[in-house]
């Protein structure tokens, strides 16, 4: 096993949690071309629950606007592949096993439990956002998943065939390896 991700699925560390969720808002805003919330001098928490009404009201605005929602799904994705990329080399990882952790361990410090060894099934049986995001909020939001889970399996796919937003019990999704060079 990865030593990094064993160590980071014990402990992370505060400041490291908070550099990526106060990186995640920064992005987000600049994908829907919207400034971002101000989280300065808010708990971790606080932060969280900030991020999550800012992306849902954005995405629900983006929503009623023709062909604007494709367009931010495509930023959010490409931010959060390069977030991935970037994950991908700080946390070593190597091994489907490691995507698979990283993705588990970037989820906990967002509130969401992923469970999930490596490629095929992984499951989201509980997720902070559900309590914020519709079904279609939830699908422009899914590009930051899908980017990340890019980014660290250095371009894998993650399909989600259910959402907890659209009253299943959990999420339900499939991680694929890259395709074959």
């Amino acid at each position: 096993m990865n030593l990094l991700l064993g160590l980071a699925g014990v402990y992370l560390p505060a400041p490291f949690a908070k550099r990526r969720l106060d990186q995640l808002v920064a992005v987000t805003a600049d994908a829907f071309r919207s400034s971002a919330p101000d989280v300065r001098g808010l708990s971790y928490r606080e932060s969280l629950t900030a991020f999550a009404v800012f992306s849902r009201d954005r995405a629900e605005s983006c929503l009623c606007l023709p062909g604007v929602a494709a367009a931010v799904r495509g930023r959010l994705f490409d931010a959060a592949q390069t977030m991935g990329q970037d994950l991908r080399r700080e946390f070593r990882v190597a091994t489907e096993r490691d995507v698979a952790s990283a993705l588990r361990i970037s989820y906990k410090a967002l509130g969401i439990r992923f469970e999930g060894a490596g490629y095929g099934e992984a499951v989201i049986p509980r997720c902070l956002f559900s309590a914020y995001y519709s079904g279609p909020v939830c699908r422009v939001m899914q590009a930051l998943d899908q980017g990340l889970a890019s980014g660290l399996s250095r371009g894998g796919r993650l399909t989600f065939a259910s959402r907890i937003t659209e009253g299943s019990p959990c999420c339900r999704a499939i991680l694929e390896p890259p395709p074959a060079a």
